[in-house]
């Protein structure tokens, strides 16, 4: 008799999990999207941070400011799709966010410098990558998402390749 009604318990939980709804992970290409873009939404708002307390142009830390706040809204809105989705994406390394170390040491006109040249090759990168994600990407909210972001990353390139050109430092 006790088998028999540990055997109906078994089933019992079997057929509660087999009812329960199953959370599908994300397909390989999304994931490698959500955790890069992730990752540099997280850099672009530390960096900016520095740049809005060491920067001496005002211009560049205008856009510190606003790296600050676009990439905080745009890692939200993926955040958000993400806990919609159930998926479980780990959240990136301290590390791997923090503000690169030059920029760190750097003071006065020479982190300006540094921070505009790396922020014109971050956003260069940046645009290119979701440009391909548009295209690489299956999932229908995530791909939303990229098509959002993405001009407003080409806006953030034009304008640090503004600042830029005004500072005189070349960029490619």
């Amino acid at each position: 008799m006790k088998k028999l009604i540990t055997l109906l318990m078994l089933l019992g939980n079997i057929t509660a999990f087999a009812q329960s709804p199953m959370v599908a992970n994300p397909d390989s290409a999304t994931l490698m999207f959500v955790n890069q873009a992730n990752l540099s939404n997280m850099k672009e708002v530390h960096t900016g941070q520095l740049a809005i307390s060491k920067a001496k142009s005002a211009g560049v830390k205008a856009f510190g400011t606003r790296m600050v706040a676009d990439h905080t809204k745009a890692n939200n809105e993926l955040m958000q799709i993400i806990k919609s989705k159930g998926w479980q994406v780990p959240p990136p390394a301290a590390a791997d966010v923090a503000p690169d170390d030059m920029l760190t040491r750097s003071l006065g006109n020479n982190f300006d410098k540094n921070y505009v040249k790396m922020m014109v090759q971050d956003h260069k990168k940046a645009v290119a990558y979701f440009e391909t994600a548009a295209v690489n990407v299956p999932d229908p909210e995530v791909k939303a998402f990229i098509r959002t972001t993405l001009p407003v990353l080409r806006q953030h390139l034009a304008s640090i390749q503004t600042i830029a050109t005004n500072m005189g430092i070349a960029y490619k």
